[in-house]
C-alpha cells in the first residue's frame, strides 16, 4: 500500500510557561486504505497529533509528508487547498446547520471545493446512501438521533472524495448503540478502501480499527493490531 502520511521525528511544542511538548519525536507511517485509531488519555497529545495530520498545525521540528509532498514547503493557501480537497474531518460535535436540510448540510463542503451546483445534490445523496441515511435526506437536523447526525457528518466528510477522513472522538457524545452504528459506518467505508484515522480515549472504540497507535505524554509508544492490544 502507498503511504499517505509519513511523519519523521516530528515535534509540536506550544509556547507557554513552561512550554507544552504536545508531540515528541514522532515517526509514523499511515498507508492508503488503513483504519488507524490514535488512542490515549485526555492530554496525552492525541488531538495534537491529529491536528498535525489535518495540516492545521505545523510541526515545531521534524518533517511531515502528505502523499509524498513535504508539508513544510507548502504555503498557507496550499495547505488550505489540500485540506479542502483531500482531507475530510469528523468531530465529536456534529456541527450541522439547523435551518438546512440534511442533504443541504452534506452539500456544503462542495460549495467551498468549487463543485458545480448541478453535481452537488447527486453526490450528496450518494454519500447519504453510503452511510445508510438516504431516507433522511430531506429531514431537519433537529429530528435526527445522535447517531444519525454523526453519520450525516461522516457523509459530509466523504462527499468531496478525500484521501483520508480524520475523526476526533466521533462517538464521544453518543450512547453505546449509536456509537456502534457510527463505527459500523466507518468500518464499511474502510472496507471500500477509504483511509480513516480516528482519535479516541475509549479502548473499545479503538479496537474497531485495524491498527492502534498509542500516545502517552506526546510520545507514540507503540502501534498494535487490535487483536494483540
Amino acid at each position: 500500500m502507498s503511504v499517505i502520511y509519513r511523519l519523521v521525528d516530528v515535534c509540536l511544542t506550544y509556547a507557554a510557561h513552561p512550554p507544552v511538548h504536545a508531540v515528541r519525536n514522532c515517526t509514523l507511517d499511515i498507508h492508503r486504505g488503513e483504519f488507524v485509531a490514535i488512542c490515549g488519555t485526555s492530554g496525552s497529545g492525541k488531538s495534537s497529533l491529529l491536528n498535525l495530520l489535518g495540516l492545521i498545525d505545523r510541526p515545531t521540528s521534524g518533517e511531515i509528508y502528505f502523499r509524498d509532498t513535504a508539508v513544510a514547503a507548502l504555503k498557507d493557501h496550499q495547505l488550505t487547498a489540500l485540506r479542502r480537497h483531500s482531507i475530510g474531518f469528523v468531530f465529536q460535535a456534529f456541527h450541522l446547520i439547523p435551518h438546512r436540510t440534511v442533504v443541504d448540510n452534506v452539500c456544503l463542503p462542495m460549495v467551498y471545493a468549487g463543485v458545480p451546483r448541478r453535481e452537488r445534490r447527486a453526490r450528496a445523496l450518494d454519500a447519504l446512501r453510503t452511510v445508510g441515511l438516504l431516507d433522511r435526506a430531506w429531514a431537519q437536523p433537529q429530528t435526527l438521533s445522535g447517531g444519525e447526525a454523526q453519520r450525516v457528518a461522516i457523509a459530509r466528510a466523504l462527499v468531496t472524495a478525500p484521501d483520508v477522513i480524520l475523526c476526533d472522538e466521533p462517538t464521544g457524545n453518543l450512547d453505546s448503540a449509536n456509537a456502534a452504528n457510527v463505527i459500523d459506518a466507518l468500518r464499511a467505508l474502510n472496507n471500500d478502501n477509504q483511509t480513516i484515522v480516528l482519535v479516541t480515549h475509549d479502548q473499545n472504540i479503538a479496537r474497531a480499527a485495524r491498527r492502534i497507535v498509542r500516545v502517552r505524554d506526546g510520545v507514540v509508544s507503540e502501534t498494535t493490531h487490535p487483536d494483540a492490544a
